[in-house]
């Protein structure tokens, strides 16, 4: 857990700094019960409303973002979290909650397009099932 102030703490912090770039992503773990991406029994709408668990996550990361660009106009990001303080480094989020099992496929096109859509100012919000991130993490790693 890396706690940014206060409230706010991400589940967990990933940091890569490559070819003079450096980059945070803070994760966010929310649950992976049924309704957590979508909400209702799939025989109830074509289309179910997304998950209360999913927009949790995501207000979480935007909080986080907004307490890390305060922290940039003074010496807590240093101080406090041992960061670059400096606008180089480019911080960027990631919810995982739900599972693949849970959604038809029109669902998990929609979760997609959502992921590719959430950005708050520079940086990018992505949302992905706990079934599609260990299937990446496995690809990398083989």
């Amino acid at each position: 857990e890396l706690q940014l102030m206060g409230d706010f703490a991400a589940d967990f912090a990933v940091s890569d700094n490559r070819d003079g770039e450096s980059t945070t992503l803070l994760i966010e773990c929310e649950g992976s019960n049924p309704n957590a991406v979508v909400k209702g029994k799939e025989s109830q709408k074509t289309t179910r409303a997304l998950g209360n668990k999913m927009f949790e996550g995501v207000g979480q990361i935007v909080d986080w973002l907004r307490c890390i660009e305060d922290m940039r106009r003074t010496n807590l990001l240093a101080s406090t979290l041992g960061l670059p303080q400096t606008d180089a480094v480019n911080y960027h989020g990631l919810v995982l909650v739900g599972l693949d099992d849970d959604l038809h496929e029109a669902e998990k096109q929609r979760l997609r397009w959502l992921s590719s859509q959430l950005h708050v100012g520079r940086s990018r919000i992505q949302v992905m099932t706990y079934s599609n991130f260990f299937i990446r993490l496995k690809a990398r790693l083989t």
